[in-house]
């Protein structure tokens, strides 16, 4: 669990992220950060929840193969949530452009939503279950 971040949420539930969810835009799916905790999506019990940080040296040991076990899954997870919000806000601001009649604007969109859906399928291979 090198280089991840431990998290649980407001239900109880315990998970992790590391670099693929931090990368990609992680900030996107936090709503609200308020010091101690965020606001974000819960992989787990896949639902909206206040979540902290958790030491790991407070961890048993059955927590600590739980995450090891969970840790693609909570990646992809946090990948895709991400990446879709981020192709949301492309589409939007295409159509913005397009009604604007915009040509820089509907270049610089479709360049967006390039970009982020190349990001998208190399970091679903790279999480794909081994």
């Amino acid at each position: 669990m090198r280089g991840r971040r431990v998290l649980r949420c407001s239900h109880g539930h315990l998970f992790s992220h590391g670099f693929w969810w931090w990368f990609y835009g992680g900030s996107f799916t936090v709503l609200a950060r308020l010091g101690f905790a965020g606001y974000m999506h819960c992989p787990v019990g896949n639902h909206w929840a206040l979540a902290r940080l958790v030491s790991k040296s407070d961890l048993t040991d059955e927590e600590r193969r739980t995450l090891e076990q969970r840790a693609r899954a909570d990646d992809l997870d946090g990948v895709t949530l991400n990446l879709s919000i981020a192709f949301v806000v492309g589409v939007g601001s295409l159509v913005g452009a397009l009604v604007d009649h915009s040509r820089w604007g509907v270049i610089a969109c479709a360049a967006w939503i390039a970009v982020w859906g190349a990001v998208f399928l190399l970091a679903r291979r790279a999480l794909r279950p081994s």
